[in-house]
């Protein structure tokens, strides 16, 4: 109400100052160099005083920001990302020399590549994740070969080997078949992955044992061949084997404390004494074998010694073997022993006659 009467007062004021200027006449105006008709001054003055309207809202409106610059293409790698490749002779593109260097040079995830040839080392992977691939048509054109107990050590981590093929040799030719302590490849505590590998050795083709950590091993298309045992596991070792060959005529697989083997479509000879010992604990299961072999579920007393004598100490894989003076004369083990230690059975479980 207020605000009409002071918009009512302020109407009337300019009116009469209109009216005013109107009756003084265009003269006065001139000789103070007015340009404006009085009656143009009025409207001027009237409309000045006249009450605000309230702006009426625009549509907001939006800058677009500029278009970000385009990265410039990155120069591509001069060679394969993470991968090694090894060749016995240096050369354009060779990363390393020997198995030994690539394993140094590589880094968790990496990938070593070999080229034909006949390596005469003995690795240690270092705990490292690796996959370590053969570059030829076959597993034995690329062949890691040595004469230490053990030929290729895997403790801790992770390694992938892919068509290639390990052995291990005996130094002394008079070292027995069954000498023990000795394997082509020795798993400690990690993951190992066989892909159309052969692995044989002089002693057991693979050892597997639980450290602190459990052990895991898978093979596909791959082919083991010891002396001693094909495979000597022991603790908490699960095996996943499809379409492997074994080659041991008597004794292929010795598992106990607790293993745990899966075994798909694998291949065994076909010799009349041949058994696989899983005892203590260990478990066996046989898919897409129509004859599975004969499972022995308990194991001699000193069998079951010499098993574990046959295991390198832990954390030493790769440790000498005893001198040959120094060594425990082999305990053969034969069929129907009249042996009282034995509970009267042999290592079938079978009582004897």
């Amino acid at each position: 109400m207020s605000r009409l009467l002071r918009d009512a007062w302020f109407q009337m004021f300019a009116g009469i100052s209109a009216l005013c200027l109107i009756i003084m006449g265009t003269d006065w105006l001139a000789v103070h160099g007015a340009t404006q008709t009085p009656l143009s001054i009025a409207s001027q003055i009237v409309s000045s005083v006249a009450p605000e309207t309230p702006p009426t809202p625009q549509p907001a409106t939006t800058t677009p920001s500029p278009p970000l610059p385009k990265p410039s293409p990155s120069p591509l790698p001069t060679k394969e990302a993470n991968s090694w490749l090894v060749a016995l002779s240096p050369g354009p593109g060779i990363d390393a020399t020997s198995l030994t260097q690539a394993v140094a040079l590589a880094k968790n995830g990496d990938t070593i590549r070999m080229r034909p040839g006949h390596y005469r080392e003995t690795i240690e992977t270092g705990g490292k994740w690796l996959i370590i691939r053969g570059e030829g048509s076959r597993p034995d054109e690329v062949l890691l070969e040595s004469f230490q107990p053990i030929a290729l050590s895997v403790t801790k981590g992770s390694v992938v080997l892919e068509n290639l093929s390990i052995n291990r040799r005996r130094r002394d030719p008079k070292e027995p078949p069954f000498a023990g302590r000795s394997a082509g490849i020795f798993v400690s505590g990690a993951k190992l992955v066989l892909k159309n590998v052969v692995v044989s050795g002089w002693g057991a083709a693979i050892q597997a044992a639980q450290d602190q950590d459990p052990v895991i091993l898978e093979a596909a298309s791959s082919r083991l061949a010891g002396t001693s045992e094909d495979l000597l596991v022991r603790g908490n070792v699960r095996v996943d084997f499809k379409e492997v060959s074994f080659s041991h005529l008597f004794a292929p697989i010795v598992a106990w404390r607790g293993a745990d083997l899966f075994l798909r479509a694998c291949q065994f000879p076909a010799a009349a004494g041949l058994s696989l010992f899983v005892y203590e604990n260990s478990r066996v299961q046989f898919v897409d074998m129509p004859q599975p072999p004969l499972v022995a579920w308990a194991r001699a007393e000193a069998a079951a010694r010499n098993d574990e004598a046959s295991f390198l100490p832990a954390g030493s894989p790769a440790a000498e073997t005893p001198p040959a003076d120094k060594k425990e004369p082999m305990k053969i083990i034969r069929l129907n022993s009249p042996n009282k230690k034995w509970n009267n059975k042999d290592i079938f479980g079978k009582r004897t006659k």
